[in-house]
């Protein structure tokens, strides 16, 4: 008597005697794992039951598609007023931070390349975040150089100053917001923990281009150069 299931054929056992009160024994050499699974195929095939296909239905990521190209474009609307707010307001200086934000983003976009992460909504947001702290830390920079420069310092003391002045205040407020980044990380789930490592890269690259990048670019343009004068606004 063949024990079929779905047309295969799982076992055949030869009946030697009389089935009485509806049960009886297959005997054979099985393993422990044989002897479950033929009991599987017993318990499954005791009640058959057609599956009839209804309505068939396929769920693709369109949803988060949107999201995620409706996420960029905001992005780059927001950067794109960004950028122009510092250049209007700082002039020469503004666009040197404009230069240190662009800077910014492709080495965290190709950080992100490089340990294969997917740039998802939270990632987004890390973006945005890294981009406001990367603008925060130019603005105080320049302030600090514009009441320099309003006491009547050289360009090349007043720009030092202003560095020096703004380090203090800008490594304190991305110190707070990487530990913050640490608990999300430890303690969040997926998407936050996304959102955690796009976040610490963003911050470690955003005072890399904001202190190192900044103040290369204007001591590379006052080397050997007698300016009295420097346009911050």
């Amino acid at each position: 008597m063949a024990i079929v299931l779905d047309g295969v054929v799982y076992s055949a056992p030869t009946i030697k005697s009389r089935i009485s009160g509806g049960q009886g024994i297959i005997e054979g050499n099985f393993t422990i794992e044989d002897a479950r699974a033929l009991s599987i195929v017993l318990r499954a095939g005791a009640l058959p039951a057609p599956v009839n296909i209804i309505e068939e239905r396929t769920i693709g990521p369109t949803v988060g598609e949107d999201s995620i190209r409706a996420g960029l474009l905001a992005t780059a609307i927001g950067g794109v007023f960004i950028l122009l707010f510092l250049l209007i307001y700082y002039s020469v200086a503004g666009l040197v931070a404009d230069m240190a934000l662009i800077l910014n983003l492709v080495f965290l976009l190709a950080c992100m390349s490089y340990f294969n992460a997917t740039l998802t909504l939270p990632g987004i947001a890390g973006i945005v975040l890294t981009t406001a702290m990367g603008v925060d830390a130019n603005v105080l920079i320049f302030e600090r150089i514009r009441e320099e420069l309003a006491l009547g310092k050289p360009v090349r003391i007043a720009l030092d100053a202003g560095y020096t002045r703004a380090f203090s205040a800008i490594l304190d407020s991305n110190l707070t917001t990487l530990i913050s980044a640490a608990f999300l990380f430890q303690f969040g789930s997926g998407p936050i923990k996304g959102f955690a490592v796009t976040l610490v890269l963003g911050l470690t690259i955003s005072m890399f281009t904001a202190i190192w990048v900044t103040r290369l670019v204007f001591q590379t343009y006052l080397n050997n150069r007698d300016i009295q004068a420097i346009s911050i606004g």
